[in-house]
């Protein structure tokens, strides 16, 4: 009925671009109720205001029984968190207001008007002023006039987040009892885990901004069994609830790293700068490796970001390096995307490297994925260290020296090999690190100097 498809939004902030919504597709059944589901700032409002035809998107696009949105339609009504009530206007005719450009009779506008009115409980305040009304009924005033409207799409906007806890409940419970009777699509966004669970029949949760699906849920709320829908919801709240332990974190991570940094600065190095800040900071460190348990709820973004910090939690606490080594390992098999698969590699060896002939036997299987994809590989790593040849090369040559590097040796040198005038010294540095590792690192070795085509 309604479908949204790849839909992308991105803002300015002081001239830089602020992503809001990456590539969000979703498709909204007749009478369903679709809750979205996420933290503040995460892009849900944003969203309704694409579906209701008040924003364009920059890609994508909405439908609506085959026909795009792209301006406001009297198809589909919108109720705001805000209080949008006419203080000029009595109860009934605030309620009529929303009807006063149909073909509808003045008679038959206000029947339609006292019908929703009987329906949300304020008969008795129908000439009433809206500054007489308690907030929660005043909400109950827009809904009455937006279900009046009969669209066939209804957007409710975070409706009853400005509301006390018991008016909030009460409220959720007079719209069920409304769209038992309507059965009106219904898109509803909220950040809070039980309001989703009490009105939805599905619930899509958006991750952190810029805001993607990361999980899709079928409420079991009307299961038969009480007792085993009780427990069905009970799973379904600790399941969305880890999802946003680790938003959580990754807001700690993010709010906590606040590297002094130059404007040109390149990857590598605000990477470095981040990474110390973990070092020093067990707290920071902890919230990293709890994002890891999270792995699937996470978006390649959000992936990538925390693969990059990992060398810095294994720089504040070595207990953590067997974890991140299997971790990585692990994943890599299973991660499809390339530049991801790299850092996972990169991450490996940086827990792994050098340790043991275990650890080097499980890394070989790496190394040799590298030569079968060397170009994809090369890509994944242009321009990671700098701007120019000079720079790149400054950078890898620090890391060659830098024992906090040492694990990942052989992909430094690697990377080096693409830099024609380096080649003399690279053929130098391997044949060292071969003679100073021999015993840990005798088959990476060997996989190495085949993929450099080297006669050490």
């Amino acid at each position: 009925m309604l479908s949204l498809s790849g839909i992308s939004k991105e803002f300015s902030l002081n001239g830089t671009p602020l992503p809001v919504l990456r590539d969000v597709s979703i498709e909204v059944n007749p009478g369903e109720v679709l809750v979205i589901l996420g933290m503040s700032g995460c892009g849900k409002s944003t969203l309704l205001k694409i579906v209701a035809g008040l924003l364009p998107a920059d890609s994508g696009q909405v439908l609506l029984e085959g026909t795009p949105i792209t301006s406001p339609n009297p198809e589909i009504g919108i109720v705001f968190q805000s209080y949008t009530v006419f203080p000029w206007m009595t109860v009934l005719e605030n309620i009529e207001s929303g009807l006063n450009h149909s073909v509808i009779r003045s008679e038959e506008r206000q029947a339609r008007a006292r019908t929703f009115l009987d329906l949300v409980g304020l008969s008795e305040f129908a000439n009433a002023w809206p500054s007489t009304l308690s907030g929660g009924m005043q909400q109950r005033v827009a809904l009455a006039r937006t279900y009046a409207m009969n669209p066939k799409v209804l957007l409710m906007d975070e409706p009853f987040g400005a509301l006390d806890a018991l008016t909030r409940r009460s409220m959720q419970k007079e719209f069920l009892h409304i769209h038992s009777s309507e059965k009106k699509a219904t898109i509803f966004v909220t950040h809070d885990i039980d309001e989703a669970i009490t009105v939805g029949d599905r619930i899509i949760v958006l991750s952190a901004r810029p805001g993607q699906i990361v999980a899709e849920f079928i409420n079991p709320k009307n299961d038969v069994a009480q007792e085993s829908n009780d427990l069905a919801r009970l799973a379904l709240k600790n399941r969305i609830g880890a999802i946003f332990s680790t938003f959580e974190d990754i807001s700690l991570i993010m709010s906590g790293l606040t590297p002094d940094i130059s404007d040109d600065i390149n990857k590598a190095e605000y990477v470095d700068a981040i990474r110390n800040q973990i070092m020093r900071d067990n707290t920071l460190a902890t919230s990293v490796v709890k994002c890891l348990d999270s792995w699937e709820n996470l978006t390649i973004s959000q992936r990538q970001y925390i693969t990059n910090l990992l060398l810095g939690v294994i720089r504040n606490n070595e207990s953590y390096r067997k974890e991140i080594f299997d971790f990585a390992i692990a994943k890599f098999e299973t991660e499809r995307d390339i530049n991801l698969k790299v850092q996972l590699i990169f991450t490996a060896f940086h827990a792994g490297g050098g340790i043991s002939e275990d650890y080097e036997n499980r890394l070989v299987s790496l190394i040799d994925w590298i030569g079968r994809h060397l170009q994809e590989y090369d890509t994944a790593c242009k321009g990671y260290y700098g701007k120019t040849d000079e720079e790149a090369i400054e950078r890898l040559e620090k890391r060659l020296d830098d024992p906090a590097y040492k694990g990942a040796l052989p992909l430094y040198l690697l990377n080096l090999r693409s830099f024609s005038d380096y080649r003399i010294k690279l053929k130098e540095t391997v044949k060292k690190y071969l003679d100073h590792e021999r015993k840990t690192i005798m088959k990476t070795g060997e996989v190495i100097k085949q993929i450099l085509g080297e006669d050490i």
